[in-house]
């Protein structure tokens, strides 16, 4: 089974990439707070856990925003022989919002959500979790910064949908960021642009949506990334997307053996 980024991250493309940076619209975002230096987890943690809030903020929905983390716990204990779900389940339970402990307890829930997108390897014990102030401060500034977002670029209609229907042999499981009435959300807090892996990913996402079975994401004008950290965003209208493009994303890397002539 092979997830979107897998394939994004590993796929072979063209010089630039099939969708450079550069084609993308970059609009900057009035930031309200800055961030600080010096945070102090793991760069791919703060990103789950502002993801994650971002989510159950934006749904008020504890178990959908946070399912990953627990099947992780899951996986954890089947590996570990150690119940580690009812854990889990207390730190799911006592998120409230944006508060400091709220915010730590969904840090330590993304240690149990990297087991489950890359392995039990990755595992750190949840309490050497210990975000510090200024990455508290950094994570709550950058949810904010989504949530204000989306009050321009929404309304959201759905986070996490996932594309049966449309998956391929080649690609197999994944499921997009955030979705408005007309758009597909990325949402990245790496401290760099987003790359030419994170352009393809987002277009794999698209072009999964309009074969799925979710119509909702039949009827997507358009595509982009956000970054909370830089305050920028990368839009880009489907056309304005080059045919070839979208024909040699389908057939190259999702492996498609049709495609739906509105595509083209």
């Amino acid at each position: 089974m092979s997830s979107v980024t897998s394939i994004a991250n590993k796929a072979k493309q063209p010089q630039g990439g099939y969708l450079p940076l550069k084609t993308f619209q970059k609009i900057s975002i009035p930031a309200h707070n800055c961030l600080q230096p010096d945070e102090n987890i793991h760069a791919s943690l703060i990103g789950m856990t502002v993801h994650n809030l971002t989510h159950f903020i934006l749904s008020s929905c504890l178990d959908s925003a946070f399912y990953t983390a627990e099947e992780g716990s899951y996986l954890l204990s089947l590996y570990s022989k150690n119940n580690k779900l009812d854990e889990a389940y207390k730190l799911k339970n006592k998120i409230r919002g944006l508060d400091d402990k709220s915010i730590i307890n969904a840090c330590k829930l993304a240690g149990y959500e990297c087991i489950y997108r890359a392995g039990i390897h990755t595992y750190k014990p949840i309490n050497e979790i210990n975000p510090n102030k200024t990455t508290i401060h950094n994570i709550r500034t950058m949810v904010e910064n989504n949530l204000r977002f989306f009050t321009i670029y929404g309304p959201l209609i759905g986070c996490e949908y996932d594309f049966q229907g449309g998956y391929t042999q080649t690609i197999t499981k994944g499921n997009c960021d955030f979705v408005t009435d007309d758009g597909i959300w990325d949402i990245k807090t790496n401290k760099t642009p987003p790359t030419n892996k994170h352009s393809l990913q987002i277009l794999i996402y698209y072009l999964l949506g309009i074969h799925s079975d979710n119509t909702a994401l039949h009827q997507i004008s358009k595509i982009g990334i956000y970054n909370p950290r830089l305050n920028n965003a990368y839009i880009i209208a489907i056309k304005d997307i080059p045919k070839n493009i979208i024909t040699s994303v389908e057939q190259d890397i999702i492996k498609r053996k049709s495609i739906k002539t509105q595509d083209l």
